[in-house]
């Protein structure tokens, strides 16, 4: 069955510096109820209710949960530049539309040397997707308009973007010790940070 589109990632940004709370809170109980509890109680989500803290809490663990223990594990003390990729990358296995529009659109302009992302770019993807989903096809005009803005705010933070005006395309410059994580985890995710296939192919060659 294929996966459906998730596009509740609109109610919570990449928030690396929430993220890194959080981990540095699992880190002490392993337990992430307890993590949500002391989160709210502490109001790190800076939300004025503690509905809407809960919202956030809820779509940032959708992410950790497809980060691994050693990922989390990192992210609790690591520098801020690394906590955002990782931070991307929990966001980009949680959901599918950002995931498939950097693999569809974001790669293939970049090793084309064509380094900004027009409107067209993105609309076109969109409506490719929008005749495979009912989903998608029926949100109002509103939904796509935040959908686009918090993807693109996303793939800024995480490093893929120079900024959310030019929507200038780069590589992001990844540390050692977020390869590692990354490569431990599946290589092939490297190619949603913008490694060739020659980069991908030498770390699952050093992996095997």
């Amino acid at each position: 069955m294929t996966e459906e589109y998730l596009l509740s990632y609109t109610a919570a940004p990449l928030l690396p510096r929430v993220m890194q709370q959080l981990a540095q809170l699992y880190t002490e109980s392993a337990d992430w109820k307890t993590v949500e509890q002391r989160a709210v109680q502490e109001n790190i989500f800076q939300k004025p209710t503690v509905a809407s803290q809960k919202r956030v809490y809820s779509e940032l663990l959708k992410r950790f949960n497809h980060l691994t223990s050693e990922q989390i594990k990192y992210i609790a003390t690591a520098p801020m530049d690394d906590v955002r990729v990782i931070a991307l990358l929990g966001a980009l296995k949680a959901y599918r539309l950002i995931r498939e529009f950097i693999a569809e659109v974001v790669y293939e302009k970049f090793y084309l040397f064509d380094y900004i992302i027009q409107n067209s770019d993105y609309v076109s993807f969109i409506s490719s997707k929008e005749a495979h989903s009912s989903k998608l096809a029926t949100i109002s005009e509103s939904t796509h308009k935040k959908l686009r803005q918090v993807m693109f705010n996303m793939l800024h933070e995480g490093g893929l973007l120079h900024d959310t005006k030019s929507l200038m395309i780069q590589k992001p410059l990844l540390s050692d010790q977020v390869i590692q994580l990354i490569v431990a985890d599946d290589p092939r995710l490297l190619g949603l940070f913008l490694m060739s296939k020659d980069e991908i192919n030498h770390y699952i060659g050093n992996r095997e």
